[in-house]
C-alpha cells in the first residue's frame, strides 16, 4: 500500500494528467472548486490536499469514467495522520520534511556529497558538528533536533526490511577536519562498520578522478518498489534540499550518479582509504 505521502503526489500527478489531456487551465480548475489557480497548482505538487468535496468536481469537470473513479478515490487522504518527523516541526522546513516521509518509504536511496560524509552515515558528533556551521548557523537547540532527525532517519538502515543505500563522497570529505582528529577518527571507523552492512555501499570518489570528482553540489535519489511511483530526486543548496520535480531533471541526475560511481573507487579500495585515515588521524 502507497504511504500518505506517495499516495498524494499519485493522486495530484493523475489530476494534473486528466487536467491537461482536457486543455484546462490552472484558473479554470480553480474556480471550479472556488479556489485559484495557484490552489490547484499546489494539489497537483502534493503541496496542499484535495478533499472530498474537490475530487467530485474534478471528476466532473475532467469528464472521469465511473469505473475510474475509485481508483482515485483510495488515494485520497486524511490530514490527521502524524509521523513521528511532525513532533520536530519547528526545525525542519517543508522540503526536508518531504524528503524524510518520502525516504521512510523508499526502497533505495542514491546519495553523492561533494565534501562531507552523506547524512544516513554520519556519527552524532561529525552530524552535530556539520549542522551546527555553514549559511544556516543554527542554535544549540535546533541542532541537537537536527542531529536527532538524522539519527533516527539512520534507523532506515537497520530495519527488518531495510532501506538500499548507495552513498558516495568525494575524497575531500575524509580530509576536512570537521569537529577535530577524535571526531573524524571515530567517523572513519563507523564508515568501516557502516559498510558492512549488506544494504549499504559507500565509495570515494579519488582525487585522481578529476573533473568527476568536483562535482559541486550533492544531490539525492529516491527510488520505490511500486512501479506507479515515479523517482524523486533533491540538489543541496543554501537553503537545504530543493527539489526537482520534472522526469527530465530526474534523468539526469540518474545518470550523473551513475558517471561519478563510474569515477568512483570500489568498495574495497575505499575500505583500505578509510583505514589509512583513521590511522593517519
Amino acid at each position: 500500500m502507497a504511504s500518505h505521502t506517495r499516495k498524494r503526489i499519485r493522486l495530484g500527478r493523475r489530476l494534473r494528467e486528466l487536467r491537461e489531456a482536457r486543455g484546462i487551465t490552472l484558473a479554470t480548475a480553480g474556480a471550479a472548486i472556488q479556489g485559484d489557480g495557484p490552489k490547484v497548482s499546489r494539489q497537483e505538487h502534493a503541496k496542499a490536499y484535495v478533499s472530498p468535496h474537490d475530487l467530485a468536481i474534478y471528476f466532473q469537470l475532467y469528464e472521469v469514467p465511473p469505473d475510474a473513479q475509485p481508483e482515485l478515490r483510495d488515494l485520497l487522504v486524511q490530514k490527521r495522520i502524524r509521523h513521528w518527523w511532525q513532533e520536530f516541526a519547528n526545525d525542519i522546513n517543508a522540503n526536508l520534511t518531504e524528503v524524510i516521509a518520502l525516504e521512510d518509504d523508499a526502497a533505495e536511496a542514491m546519495e553523492y556529497q561533494p565534501n562531507v560524509i552523506p547524512g544516513l552515515l554520519q556519527t552524532k558528533d561529525y552530524a552535530g558538528a556539520i549542522i551546527g556551521t555553514g549559511f544556516n548557523a543554527y542554535g544549540s537547540d535546533q541542532v541537537e533536533a537536527l542531529v536527532t532527525v538524522r539519527e533516527m532517519r539512520q534507523r532506515l538502515l537497520r530495519e527488518d526490511e531495510p532501506l538500499t543505500y548507495h552513498a558516495i563522497a568525494t575524497e575531500a570529505a575524509l580530509h576536512f577536519d570537521v569537529g577535530g582528529p577524535d571526531v573524524m577518527r571515530e567517523q572513519m571507523l563507523h564508515l568501516l562498520d557502516e559498510m558492512a552492512l549488506p544494504n549499504v555501499t559507500f565509495r570515494i570518489v579519488p582525487f585522481s578522478a578529476g573533473r568527476m570528482a568536483a562535482q559541486a553540489a550533492g544531490f539525492t535519489i529516491l527510488k520505490f518498489e511500486d512501479s506507479d511511483d515515479p523517482d524523486a530526486a533533491w540538489m543541496e543548496g543554501f537553503g537545504g534540499m530543493i527539489p526537482r520535480d520534472s522526469r527530465r531533471e530526474i534523468r539526469l541526475y540518474n545518470r550523473l550518479f551513475d558517471e561519478i560511481a563510474s569515477a568512483a573507487l570500489s568498495p574495497d579500495e575505499t575500505a583500505a582509504l578509510l583505514r589509512d585515515r583513521s590511522e593517519s588521524l
